[in-house]
């Protein structure tokens, strides 16, 4: 049984042990406060201070601009970012605005809620970025990389994205309007191409277009092999599909009023239940394709091929044209 003079002098012995290790850690920490030295300054680039909410606009920075860390809410409109490297950089709600990004590295970057109106992307690598709500209306992006990146409800109307590249993209939601419906291409049509939203060339391999709006979008040629509409369908109306891909897809439900298909190919493909009022489908390749509950009313289908085809009103696949 401890004494009662012993246990003063224990509880002494205690508190003096404390307060020596709290006096110790205080030096600690002002030693270490003293020989850190000032926080480390912001990056500087031709006198642009690299930081969130930074004022750049309309800076030349072409090929001198590699920064990764958080840039968020900054304004580069119409500046010079040529070549820039700002892979996996935090970039939501940036301003953009009439920049020049050509070849620029944006992959990887949070770009959620930009504002790329009018920039020039001619090609960027964006591959994996996450422009979710950005606004990329009339970008220049020809030879683009979109690469799995998330346009979820992005703005690419009257954008010009020639031969860009949007494998396994989701653009759910996303609105690619043109302001005029493409005409079909020599020797279908003469007349001169208005403001519209150009993915010619372009390949969509596995994206996903769920509610996506791609109303009078030139598509020609481009590939949309193994495309998803779903859960909610997409609109094609007024869109130029010439000589397009459209094999191994879901297209259920979706809308294709007065597109232009000629020559284009649709194999191993869902098209149940397709508004294609008004279409022109005139020779094109359809194969192990269903069409069950599809609306044909005015679509034409001059020199197409049907082999294994599950018309509009159901029953067993049949290799003789669903129209006349």
């Amino acid at each position: 049984m401890v004494q009662g003079v012993d246990r003063v002098v224990i509880e002494r012995g205690f508190l003096a042990g404390l307060t020596r290790l709290l006096l110790l850690t205080v030096l600690g920490l002002v030693a270490a406060s003293v020989f850190a030295g000032p926080a480390a300054a912001a990056k500087t680039v031709k006198g642009c201070v690299l930081e969130p909410k930074t004022k750049c606009a309309g800076k030349n920075l072409n090929w001198k601009l590699e920064f990764h860390g958080k840039l968020n809410g900054a304004n580069f409109r119409k500046a010079g970012l040529r070549g820039a490297d700002l892979r996996k950089a935090n970039l939501t709600g940036v301003d953009f605005r009439g920049a020049d990004l050509t070849s620029a590295n944006l992959a990887g970057a949070k770009l959620k809620g930009a504002r790329l109106n009018g920039a020039t992307l001619t090609a960027a690598d964006l591959t994996g970025a996450n422009l979710t709500g950005a606004n990329l209306t009339l970008v220049s992006g020809e030879n683009s990389d979109f690469y799995g990146v998330s346009l979820n409800d992005a703005n690419l109307e009257n954008a010009n994205l020639n031969n860009a590249n949007f494998y396994g993209a989701d653009l759910s939601g996303a609105s690619l309007v043109g302001s005029n419906q493409p005409p079909p291409p020599p020797p279908f049509s003469d007349e001169k191409p208005k403001l519209t939203t150009n993915l010619v060339n372009a390949n969509l391999y596995g994206a996903t277009l769920s509610e996506t709006d791609l109303t009078n979008v030139n598509l020609e040629n481009a590939n949309l092999y193994g495309v998803v509409t779903e859960p909610k369908p997409a609109n094609f109306t007024g869109t130029l599909l010439y000589s397009a891909i459209l094999n191994s897809g879901i297209y259920n439900g979706s809308n294709f009023t007065s597109a232009f298909m000629h020559a284009s190919t649709i194999q191993v493909t869902a098209m149940n239940e397709v508004n294609f009022t008004n279409a022109s489908l005139g020779s094109v390749v359809i194969i192990n394709t269903s069409f069950e509950g599809a609306d044909f009313t005015g679509a034409i289908f001059p020199g197409a091929t049907w082999i294994n085809v599950t018309c509009p009103g159901g029953g067993p696949p049949q290799s003789t044209p669903c129209v006349p």
